[in-house]
């Protein structure tokens, strides 16, 4: 409520759906101002987690808009609906969701062993999944797994969702920085497929662009926890180019 964050923000299940819906539009705009000196034929939609606020707290228990159940059915829909307004502007849509973070986990602590299939990010993945089987340039990938290494255009992104980073209080620059070291470690001989050029998280409501990592901003802004903590973050979702050799 607009009173909890004295002005700050507001957010609602309406702003939520007007606010995903817009930012797809905003992104088609983009699209097309850039088409005029770029080839644009695939878009890709990844998404990193906390598509849904959960019940891993009790505060959130007792104050969201809807039950978890209800809110993957919204979440997924959604997601369906964005994605739907994207294909017929591209010959290919691609899909990548990360299902295990933190705020669908239906455990009261993080879960690490099969924590991407229990889970309500899995649901929503899966039903918008079904939801867009009538659009046959759309394919939607389930990732139930902490993190996963796609390919776009030979650049390689690792998705994760950073809630395993430790940090309190804001960006923990330390603890990204030490996972991408130690992820770059663990995979420097291993098959190219599992490098990495760049890490990309969700998890924190500011967005950060770094070298080796970035942030992608929260739907929400925000929220009562960020107020009490002294911290102010804009809603926003972020997009680029991906080109094959520049």
């Amino acid at each position: 409520e607009a009173d909890e964050v004295e002005g700050f923000g507001v957010f609602s299940p309406e702003i939520s759906r007007a606010r995903q819906l817009g930012v797809v539009r905003d992104f088609l705009e983009w699209v097309e101002l850039h088409r005029r000196g770029y080839s644009i034929p695939e878009a890709r939609v990844i998404c990193t987690g906390d598509m849904v606020s959960g019940d891993i707290h009790d505060e959130l228990r007792v104050t969201n808009a809807f039950p978890a159940p209800v809110q993957s059915v919204e979440a997924a829909q959604i997601l369906a609906d964005q994605v739907a307004l994207l294909a017929p502007h591209f010959s290919r849509v691609i899909v990548d969701v990360i299902t295990l973070d933190n705020h669908g986990r239906m455990t009261r602590r993080p879960q690490c062993k099969e924590g991407g299939l229990n889970n309500w990010m899995y649901v929503v993945s899966r039903l918008a999944e079904v939801l867009l089987r009538g659009h046959k340039n759309v394919q939607v990938n389930t990732w139930a797994m902490p993190q996963k290494v796609i390919s776009v255009c030979g650049r390689r992104y690792l998705l994760c969702h950073g809630h395993e980073v430790s940090g309190w209080m804001g960006f923990p620059y330390y603890g990204v920085e030490r996972k991408a070291s130690r992820e770059a470690m663990k995979r420097m001989n291993g098959p190219d497929a599992t490098k990495f050029d760049k890490i990309i998280m969700g998890h924190w409501h500011a967005p950060m662009e770094h070298p080796v990592f970035w942030i992608g901003g929260s739907l929400s802004g925000t929220d009562a926890y960020d107020h009490s903590c002294g911290r102010q973050a804009m809603p926003q979702q972020v997009s680029w180019l991906v080109h094959p050799r520049w």
